[in-house]
């Protein structure tokens, strides 16, 4: 009788320890989430609305995707306010002695036709960027670099984006 009534106590030992494991637990998950609600509202990030050079010595990532399993990455330095991304792929082409070429139609823009080996119409690729993840919405001309821009060159099908 005795040994029947302490494994009886020891198993509701058990069970308090099992609620109470349960309780913390989930007290420590609100806690947390609380405190990453505040946190994310307390603390202030740059914008991606802000076009302006943010610093002198801005930097910008660029990744060039050859589409043949080849990745170059590069950092750039914005130079001027108001630096293009064909600008900026120009000179890092020139400082790495990477092949570039382009064409500039009056009224329309430059079209990237080269970049290193990869030339425009290879197995029906072309040159294309991705500013931030983002499929570009302007010409490499027209696209105001920033400091803190992750740029992509993909030489892929007009269907790859």
């Amino acid at each position: 009788m005795v040994i029947a009534e302490f494994r009886n106590f020891e198993t509701k030992i058990k069970e308090m320890k099992t609620k109470t494991l349960i309780v913390v637990t989930l007290i420590g998950l609100l806690v947390g989430f609380a405190f990453g609600q505040w946190a994310v509202n307390i603390i202030p990030r740059e914008t991606s609305n802000n076009t302006s050079v943010q610093s002198e010595n801005g930097k910008v990532s660029v990744m060039v995707d050859y589409g043949n399993g080849k990745i170059n990455v590069y950092t750039g330095n914005i130079e001027k306010e108001d630096e293009t991304l064909f600008e900026l792929t120009q000179n890092i082409a020139e400082k790495n002695e990477v092949g570039f070429e382009y064409t500039e139609f009056p009224d329309l823009g430059v079209l990237i036709e080269k970049i290193g080996t990869e030339k425009n119409g290879t197995d029906q690729k072309y040159w294309q960027y991705w500013a931030n993840n983002e499929y570009a919405k302007v010409g490499a001309d027209m696209y105001k670099v920033k400091s803190g821009d992750i740029i992509e060159w993909k030489f892929v099908n007009q269907q790859g984006f």
